[in-house]
């Protein structure tokens, strides 16, 4: 007598959708987090064409100097960075693999323990305590 549905949606379904889009989401804030920093190393504010960096940075890149480009990252990013993220822009802009080993982590201790850079409860990194946001 009555027509059976074409389709069923339970709760369930429901739930696990909801679950998928929170992982699309959490994929996609990584996703703009690492272009941000990729276009940071690169020189240039998020997307646009204008160049922008710091000369701090700028140094940093022209002596390989790990210990200031981690930081100078830390310090100007919008949201904390995982510690993959920098590495991989860290390596797009040319520092060496074997530098991105155990130095890094040294690199990090010490910029901590000196209090120029933050590193979270689940170990991403961010700017030095009580910096304000930039504008």
């Amino acid at each position: 007598m009555g027509e059976e549905p074409l389709i069923t949606i339970t709760q369930a379904d429901i739930e696990a959708k909801r679950k998928e889009v929170e992982e699309y989401e959490a994929r996609a804030k990584e996703g703009r987090t690492w272009l941000e920093a990729a276009e940071f190393i690169l020189g240039r504010t998020p997307s646009s064409g204008d160049y922008r960096v710091s000369k701090a940075f700028v140094e940093a890149q022209n002596s390989r100097d790990l210990t200031a480009a981690v930081e100078e990252m830390a310090n100007r990013a919008i949201e904390p960075l995982l510690k993959a993220t920098i590495k991989d822009a860290l390596r797009a802009n040319g520092f060496p693999e074997a530098r991105l080993q155990n130095y890094f982590y040294t690199v990090i201790a010490r910029l901590k323990e000196a209090g120029r850079i933050s590193v979270m409860d689940d170990g991403r990194l961010w700017r030095k305590p009580q910096t304000p946001l930039p504008s």
